[in-house]
């Protein structure tokens, strides 16, 4: 290395450190921010062009902190020692964005599941799947990775996801993992798994709060989207009166059982199973359930107005059908089944 391309050669009013010294780090720019965290250089090239180098070849801070230890080491100028020191460097970075000041961390929504976790993972370079572990208060107890995957799809086996939330005594649970792709659309089969978990959560008597797909500056979480709710998770919101029906017609209670222990329906019956819930007596009542199920993350399908009854309709993963309403009198559908056939919207 010639004496010029030596930093310690460098005006003191242009070598980083001293310039972070007398003016603050926000006086330098990344690369020579980076080049403090490499300390040197290599031969016939400082830190900062190292460091240059290295912000080129990946885009940007962000695509450098996704690398791991051993590509980190695969850059010229930037051995072992080097690359364990940018490693650290970044994690603790993700760690401060990740936690609150006061050190506890609470999980009430899924903006605050992407605040503590996005940091964490919209960066990786291969897919990871983790477990939160939550307090009756929604408080952290821990968090496990369970997978790490492909640069596509991870492999996610329900004993693993399970086992740490009964050694731990949690309340419920989250469910996160990122896309490496940076788009957090959910795919069929995370769709498919979160399916699948739900259903092995509620045999242990556990509860899934939320599956959040983390990308690039973003995330979709699945319950708002109405993907972790069921049929019959719903149904326990209402808990009132449900009439389960495998006939074309949903209304007609020749073919409807009233009560909670109602039986599944027929594999003939599959894509006409309907699920109809009475909530009440008036659209104040609906407007309430509206508004809870909203708060709860279910998408509604769509909102009607019959003449003898006005209806919510949701839908789950399967396609099955789910029908909130208020103001009917089974006795009609009995008496006249044309009369649920003039249907309006409806406006909650």
């Amino acid at each position: 290395m010639s004496p010029i391309s030596r930093i310690r050669d460098w005006p003191a009013g242009e070598r980083p450190r001293e310039r972070l010294y007398l003016k603050g780090p926000d006086s330098l720019a990344d690369a020579e921010l980076l080049a403090l965290q490499l300390g040197t250089g290599t031969r016939g090239q400082t830190a900062v062009d190292v460091a240059r180098e290295m912000l080129a070849q990946y885009g940007s801070l962000s695509g450098l902190a996704g690398r791991d230890v051993a590509e980190l080491m695969r850059i010229r100028g930037v051995g072992r020692a080097k690359a364990v020191r940018l490693a650290a460097t970044f994690e603790l970075t993700r760690r401060i964005r990740s936690r609150g000041s006061d050190g506890k961390v609470t999980l009430g929504s899924p903006e605050l599941v992407f605040a503590h976790f996005g940091p964490l993972m919209e960066d990786l370079k291969k897919e990871v799947f983790r477990v939160v572990l939550l307090d009756a208060q929604n408080g952290l107890l821990k968090d496990v990775v369970v997978s790490e995957g492909t640069l596509s799809a991870s492999l996610v086996h329900p004993r693993e996801v399970f086992k740490p939330a009964i050694l731990e005594s949690a309340a419920s649970l989250i469910l996160v993992h990122n896309h490496p792709s940076g788009d957090p659309t959910p795919s069929k089969e995370d769709l498919r798994l979160t399916r699948q978990l739900v259903e092995c959560a509620r045999l242990l008597d556990l509860r899934i709060h939320d599956h959040l797909v983390v990308g690039r500056g973003r995330f979709v979480s699945l319950a708002q989207r109405g993907d972790i709710l069921g049929l019959k998770e719903v149904g326990r919101l209402a808990d009132r009166m449900v009439f389960f029906s495998a006939g074309t017609n949903h209304h007609d209670l020749a073919v409807l059982k009233v009560g909670p222990d109602a039986p599944a329906p027929s594999r003939e019956a599959v894509g006409l199973y309907h699920v109809a819930l009475k909530i009440g007596n008036s659209l104040e009542e609906l407007r309430a359930a509206r508004a809870h199920l909203e708060a709860h993350g279910v998408a509604i399908q769509g909102i009607s107005d019959h003449k003898v009854s006005q209806s919510i309709y949701l839908e789950d993963l399967d396609g099955n059908g789910l029908e909130l309403f208020v103001d009917a009198d089974p006795a009609i559908w009995r008496k006249d089944p044309s009369a649920v056939a003039t249907v309006k919207p409806l406006s909650l």
